[in-house]
């Protein structure tokens, strides 16, 4: 093993010696408390006094430590984030390395009084490219790597078969089956429950004495696999559902722990021939791309909306127009049907022999043509008005089962598919 003797991070802890801060280890399962373990022994060794505080309690103290880990993800983890808001009118304000993906607001703040650490170069990069002050970002390494070689050695021993200790949570890349030998150890403790060094020790030493019956240990759990390298266990480390894993082992674990394999089971993760630069490149070109993309779509599909609704607003005026017609002319058509009914009914009680005139009975039967006739036209127009309506709800049906109108009526979706890393810069274009 090669133990880091001195960089960045460690010349910071230098820096503050002899110093009182306020310590926030982040809360998680039994790995984060291994690495709030690391954080107390290193405060021990670089005599640097601390408060310990829980996540949701906020200080007025000079210079705020927020414990490392993989917490400020946007989308995943809020807990870091808002301890950096919540004290940004502090004095002083620093990360200890972590992962980070995203919350370039939260990044700004390396303007103002924080301070980042990033344990792997992935991390590093989306900051740069997120905004953060590169004189105030740092790259550094996960902090349980600043222990020293034999920390542990007290517990090395031989062991005997494997150590199944995969992921059962969210952050599962759930690329290999579980079997029933499985057991995600690191979730025997889960919470904001690291303000005690003490219990901190024992919950490690608790997983160590877990680890070590065994010879090989097969996990995505990435503080069991550094503990039982740590062991000298033979260990098959595999990801997590984003880059962490596979970005922490090429950096800090590969020479180290020799011995040690990344196994990658994940079809979309494979950032080993990906350089820092191309990375930053490749996002920034891809996001500007997107962008441009999602404002055309947005705009084409509300010109689409907007004329469907000019197209369905007119159709309905039509609609009303023709029922009302069609209304007026079925009033008339029964008061005209009533006064026929009439006239034939009193028709019916004439003789033709009580006739003085033999051409009246040509006058009756010429008023019963044209009161027919006058039915007839009626009954025409009234069939005719008919059909217009029902064209007209055939043509209003179309118009709702177009794809046009389909496509419109999902204009409020849109957003909810914007990927999270592009809405805020898409509200400065729209």
């Amino acid at each position: 093993m090669n133990q880091i003797q001195d960089d960045v991070f460690t010349q910071f802890l230098k820096s503050i010696s002899g110093k009182n801060v306020a310590f926030f280890p982040k809360s998680g399962n039994a790995g984060d408390g291994f690495i709030a373990y690391a954080t107390y022994t290193l405060f021990k060794k670089y005599n640097i006094s601390f408060t310990s505080y829980s996540q949701d309690e906020i200080v007025d103290e000079e210079i705020v430590l927020i414990g490392g880990g993989g917490n400020l993800i946007e989308g995943k983890y809020e807990d870091v984030a808002r301890i950096i808001w919540h004290h940004r009118n502090n004095k002083k304000v620093v990360l200890l390395p972590h992962t980070i993906v995203g919350y370039k607001e939260i990044l700004a703040e390396t303007n103002n009084n924080l301070e980042i650490f990033c344990r792997e170069p992935v991390s590093y990069d989306l900051a740069i490219l997120n905004g953060s002050k590169r004189e105030k970002t740092h790259l550094a390494h996960d902090v349980t790597f600043y222990l020293e070689d034999t920390h542990f050695s007290d517990l090395v021993r031989e062991g005997d078969g494997i150590l199944y200790a995969l992921r059962t949570d969210g952050e599962s890349s759930r690329s290999f089956p579980l079997n029933n030998k499985n057991t995600d150890i690191s979730l025997s403790w889960n919470g904001d429950l690291w303000k005690d060094p003490t219990f901190c020790m024992y919950a490690t030493y608790s997983l160590a004495s877990y680890i070590n019956p065994f010879a090989s240990v097969l996990t995505d759990r990435l503080h069991i696999s550094i503990l039982s390298a740590f062991l000298n266990k033979d260990v098959s480390l595999m990801p997590n559902d984003y880059f962490k894993n596979q970005a922490i082992y090429n950096h800090s674990m590969k020479k180290r722990f020799p011995t040690m394999k990344f196994i990658n089971t994940s079809s979309n993760l494979n950032i080993d021939n990906i350089s820092q630069n191309q990375f930053v490149n490749f996002d920034k070109a891809e996001l500007e791309k997107k962008i441009k993309d999602l404002k055309d779509e947005i705009v084409r599909i509300t010109e689409m909306y907007d004329n469907s609704q000019a197209h369905l607003a007119n159709e309905m005026a039509i609609r009303e127009e023709l029922a009302r017609k069609f209304q007026i002319k079925q009033d008339d058509w029964e008061e005209q049907y009533e006064i026929l009914e009439r006239s034939s009914s009193s028709l019916k009680n004439i003789k033709i022999d009580e006739f003085d005139n033999p051409n009246e009975e040509e006058k009756i039967q010429e008023k019963k043509y044209i009161s027919v006739s006058s039915s007839t036209s009626i009954q025409d127009s009234a069939c005719d008005l008919s059909v217009q309506l029902d064209n007209a709800n055939l043509t209003i049906n179309e118009i709702f089962n177009s794809t046009s109108w389909k496509l419109a009526s999902k204009i409020n979706k849109v957003s909810s598919k914007i990927p999270k890393p592009f809405r805020k810069v898409l509200r400065r274009f729209l």
